[in-house]
């Protein structure tokens, strides 16, 4: 059971859009292509904890449906990364009460989910 997981923790931008009519927040995070990957190496997106529903894209692509609020979703994204990557987090629009609440932060916003990485993994692992 081999790993190394690399944690996607700060540097988070967020701002909001309008999508198909509907006011969105939308958390931005940019990276780097994990490097010296060797055969049989393969790269996940781990989201723990998603607390409301998101929908989560890299670069561009989006990654499944959206999500409903679970425990964790794991997404093979070996094929999708280049050298610099964009992973983008939308959600709607919170209310007044979850503004004023004082638990947004700079990085990963703490109502959306409890944390995020990506994971090394060798091929048999998963």
């Amino acid at each position: 059971m081999y790993h190394h997981p690399i944690r996607l923790h700060r540097a988070w931008k967020l701002h909001g859009e309008i999508l198909d009519g509907q006011p969105i927040a939308v958390g931005l995070r940019q990276f780097n292509c994990p490097t010296g990957l060797v055969p049989g190496e393969e790269v996940w997106l781990v989201l723990e904890e998603v607390r409301l529903p998101l929908r989560v894209q890299l670069n561009d692509q989006p990654l499944g449906p959206s999500l409903v609020p679970a425990a964790q979703y794991e997404f093979a994204v070996t094929e999708l990364l280049r050298p610099s990557n964009q992973l983008r987090l939308e959600r709607a629009w919170p209310q007044p009460a979850e503004q004023n609440s004082g638990a947004e932060r700079a990085d990963v916003p703490a109502q959306w989910l409890g944390a995020i990485r990506l994971e090394i993994r060798l091929g048999e692992y998963h």
